[in-house]
């Protein structure tokens, strides 16, 4: 009954079979994984029935969640725990992140309407942070990138060489009542093209160093062609082996002098060594002489 009961919490409603009973559809689905694992259930006598049931009657809203964070994190596989990144983190804790990011912001929005029944009622058409940063994400997902067809990009490419500016070519396609880039997109093309080994780049006739734009990624540290972290093999993504390194940095003050740290995957061996500068050669024998 109980391995029926598990199947049923982890099967969403929509899923579930037409035919199972009332009794088991009226608990709703748990979502998580908590109940996918299976495992073999005990042969329940008298007394452990009885503990059961009253553990069912009892309220468990009472109990705080860092009880149960607490017991999961001691039960679970460590290795396996390690790998999820299944980390309990108390409420105290998710509360300065959250106060942060929006909680405040709602605290003190209640603090001033809560006493004016008029001002709370029509609060609910005000503004809301959090429920803007919902639709803002939803648009974004719908949102796709336009797609330039290629001759598009072929006509660009000669203007370019011919050493017209993105904002000339911008001009002359929107005058022009050809299909529109904008010069900022132009300029994106041109830098691509440069990651790759073109050489758009050269017939610029400004070429300023450029600058990250805000709320971008920042693309330091990127090599052409190098193979993501995501890419490694899986048995050292595992940490099963002896052998398997992680090599990093720690930068000191002023960006100058630096610590190369290497860390073996499996057996957690550190070594650390000090640079007096963030250079290339320095880094590399420092790796190799630890």
């Amino acid at each position: 009954m109980l391995a029926q009961l598990f199947q049923v919490l982890d099967t969403l409603d929509a899923e579930r079979q037409a035919t199972l009973d009332l009794d088991l559809r009226s608990f709703q689905y748990v979502n998580g994984a908590l109940f996918r694992d299976r495992f073999d259930m005990p042969s329940f006598d008298g007394g452990m029935r009885k503990l059961l049931i009253e553990a069912c009657a009892m309220d468990w809203g009472k109990v705080s969640p860092a009880i149960f964070g607490s017991l999961f994190q001691s039960v679970m596989d460590k290795d396996k725990r390690r790998n999820l990144g299944a980390h309990y983190t108390s409420e105290k804790n998710i509360l300065k992140v959250v106060h942060g990011l929006f909680l405040d912001d709602l605290l003190g929005e209640f603090e001033a309407v809560k006493n004016n029944l008029t001002k709370l009622r029509a609060s609910g058409d005000r503004y809301r942070p959090v429920a803007a940063m919902g639709k803002a994400y939803e648009r974004r997902a719908q949102k796709g990138r336009r797609r330039i067809p290629q001759q598009v990009w072929t006509e660009i490419e000669a203007e370019i060489r011919e050493e017209w500016s993105p904002e000339q070519i911008t001009g002359r396609r929107r005058s022009s009542g050809g299909t529109a880039v904008s010069h900022e997109r132009i300029y994106q093309h041109i830098y691509e093209d440069m990651s790759a080994g073109g050489d758009l780049h050269t017939y610029l006739r400004c070429r300023k160093k450029r600058r990250k734009r805000y709320g971008s990624y920042a693309k330091r540290g990127f090599r052409h062609k190098q193979v993501s972290i995501d890419e490694r093999p899986q048995i050292v993504a595992d940490k099963g082996r002896i052998g398997d390194l992680d090599v990093d940095t720690i930068i000191g003050k002023g960006h100058n002098q630096a610590i190369v740290t290497i860390v073996d995957r499996k057996s957690k061996l550190l070594r650390m060594k000090k640079v007096t500068r963030k250079t290339s050669t320095l880094v590399r024998q420092a790796i190799c002489r630890s």
